[in-house]
Parts: structure tokens; sequence; C-alpha cells
């Protein structure tokens, strides 16, 4: 049988960061990780993601114990000077990986690719080549290169991942009752593309923010603002709302009939009971392998209702297409045993999205680990019928 493996970049800060200690303690504890760091001191970032690990605040069951550091340690393998723009040191990553999980005994099951750079462009004139191209090496360039390295790690139609199936039911004994990341600390510098500090007036007046890790601060309060327009035209795009909502309705009732079937198995596989609510059980892997890739609501050329953002909506538009191109390719070396999705996250309170948070409602601006929680249970919960398709937080469809 295969052994499951998971991938995260980068994990260093932002959602990657939360994400990475969300998944320790709540996948099976014979699952190991490889996440990736811009820093050179891999030990320093590892220290980061295991420092203050506690239970969750949003748990709906009692108190987990104390998680097990030293076995958390052992699990979690880093691969520093990792740079989404450097393709010698995915290169390099490549092989730490096919070291640690020789594919002829292991199967990459969960890859999240979560890179992301944004710089402020609410007009043609703060749009400048160099922040355009950055944006565009990171955003878009940087998903596809990983699709290139690590993508083939994933399994082929021929490969046994009964071994990953098993963890559905064997995970409970194994795994610790949930426990969330709660420490909001957030390290710096290390992930791709950091903000400009040019003092050119043109760069000056686009002052960049670096959304890094989580890649998927995707501006809600310019979604809000498009809300107000619509608010003030009611009546425009009647027609094309009225399909897009029918269309989500098919997703969401069929995203309903697969959720209680994971609840099922969820409460089954659990000690703690119960699913709906008790993200804390969350202690297993998907039946297929998964690549997600961080999208972004703006990056919908449907959903566009407002303009603005041009490189920044456009390399979210680019991370759809190249998700639904390496679903094609999955699903023809692998059939119903690997696909790939996009994820939209919604605003995510951090420090590298503070500029948003006023013109954001409250129950649309998301803790780090309200976010990864969120995540967890679209993902994880993802069936076949969701390959090569971008979804929100609330497991709706983001149309292209």
């Amino acid at each position: 049988m295969s052994k499951p493996w998971i991938f995260i970049c980068p994990s260093s800060r932002g959602i990657g960061h939360h994400l990475t200690r969300y998944l320790l303690l709540h996948t099976p504890s014979t699952v190991p990780i490889l996440a990736t760091t811009r820093a050179s001191d891999k030990a320093a970032t590892k220290y980061r993601l295991l420092r203050g690990l506690s239970p969750s605040p949003f748990s709906a069951h009692p108190p987990a114990p104390e998680p097990d550091l030293h076995a958390l340690s052992e699990r979690l393998h880093m691969a520093g000077d990792f740079d989404v723009t450097d393709e010698r040191s995915i290169e390099a990553a490549y092989r730490q990986a096919a070291t640690l999980f020789p594919p002829d005994t292991h199967h990459l099951h969960l890859a999240f690719a979560l890179p992301g750079i944004l710089h402020v462009e609410k007009t043609l004139a703060q749009v400048t080549y160099a922040d355009a191209l950055e944006t565009y090496r990171v955003n878009a360039l940087g998903p596809l290169m990983l699709m290139k390295w690590f993508a083939d790690f994933m399994p082929r139609k021929m490969t046994d991942t009964s071994a990953s199936s098993s963890t559905r039911s064997s995970s409970s004994s194994s795994s610790s009752s949930s426990s969330s990341s709660s420490s909001s600390s957030t390290p710096s510098s290390s992930t791709p593309g950091g903000s400009s500090s040019s003092t050119d007036s043109p760069r000056e007046a686009a002052k960049s923010a670096n959304v890094g890790g989580y890649g998927g601060g995707d501006m809600e309060n310019l979604e809000a603002a498009a809300q107000a327009q619509r608010q003030k035209h009611p009546n425009q795009d009647q027609n094309q709302n009225q399909n897009q909502n029918q269309k989500r309705n098919q997703n969401q009732s069929q995203s309903q009939d697969r959720k209680a079937d994971n609840n099922t198995n969820i409460s089954s596989s659990s000690s703690g009971g119960g699913g709906g609510g008790g993200d804390s059980s969350l202690h297993y892997l998907p039946t297929q392998s998964i690549w997600v890739n961080m999208s972004a609501r703006v990056g919908s050329v449907t959903d566009n209702r407002l303009g603005g953002w041009f490189s920044y909506r456009s390399s979210k538009a680019a991370v759809n297409s190249l998700t639904k191109s390496l679903d094609y390719a999955l699903r023809m070396r692998g059939g119903d045993k690997a696909m790939a999705m996009a994820y939209h996250p919604g605003t995510v309170k951090t420090d590298l999205s503070r500029d948003f948070w006023g013109s954001i409602a409250n129950d649309k601006l998301f803790t780090p680990e309200y976010a990864v929680e969120a995540m967890a249970r679209v993902v994880l919960g993802a069936g076949l019928e969701q390959r090569g398709k971008v979804w929100d937080y609330n497991g709706e469809e983001v149309l292209p």
C-alpha cells in the first residue's frame, strides 16, 4: 500500500502558517507533512509552527489534552530557502520530497499551493510593470511551477491508496481529539514577494499589501462596494444573476448531500462524536488525493462588476484556469484517485490585511483559526463532483 503525505507551500505566515498547525493536529498522526519556508533557518520556522499549539476555541467538544510536541516535530519536515519565483529552489524541495517519500512507496495525498501577493491597483494609473510582473510571477507562475514539480507525486490509476482510506476509521484511536492553533503570532518576511519599499511617486501611490502565505485575502471591501452598486441598480444583470443562482442552488444541493454523508463518517470515526459544527472531529483524509490552489472571488470574470485590481484579478483568473487544466491531467493519469480544486477563503484577519478591515462586515472578516477550520471542512469533505472548480468557505461554487 502507498503511504500518504501532505504538502503545504508556504507555511511561514498568514493562512499557510495556521493551516500547517491545524493539519498537524487534525489529520492522522501517521501522515507526515512537508512545509516550505523562504527562511534558511528551518528550525526557527518549525519552532514557530509548533509553538503555543492549544485546543481550538471553536471546538464543540471538551478541551483536548496538550499535544505531544515531540511527535509533531518528528512528523513535520521543512523545505527551506524556498521561493516560488526560483525554479531551482522548487526543484531542490522536489528532490528532498522524493528522498523523504519515495514515489514507489508514498503518494502526495493533500497539496496546498498558497503563494500570493497583492499590489493595490484601483486605477490603471496605479499599474506598474514591475509590480504587475511580480504579481504574475508569484500568483500564477508560482502555482504552475509547484504543479510542474509536485503534481507528479500524486497517485496514478495503479497506485494502491487503501492506506489513505483506512485513516478514516483508524484515526480516532491514533489521534487525540480536536486541537487547533490559537497563537496568532505572524512570522515576517518569509513569503514570496514582499511589500514595495520604493519611494517613486507612482509606486508610493500604489502602496503594496503583501498577502503572502494566505494569498486569498480577497479584498471583501471590493465585494462590498460591488454589493452597494447592485443595490443601487437592482435590475442590473438580472438574467445573469438568475442563471448563477440556479447553478449555485444545484451545486449547493449536491454539496449538502455530500456533507451529510461526510458528517456521518466524521461522527462514527471521532472519539468526540458529532459532525456539523464539531470541526474538531476532522481526523481523517479525503478518499481521493486533492491538489488545492488558492484562488479569490475577484478572479471570477463572471462576478467582476466593479473592475480595478487589474493584475491581481487576472492572476487569480489564471489560477482558476490552471486548476482546471491540472485536474484534467490528474484525471488522465489517476482517474478518480486524484483531483484538483481551487479555494476562496474570504478575508482573514491578519496584519497583512489590516488595510481592508474597516470596510468589511464583522461576519465576513475571519480569524485565521476560523478560516483554516472552514477550509478543512470544504477540502476534506470534497467529492469528485467538485473537481476542477473553485469553491468558497461556505462550500459554494465561485463561477469562473
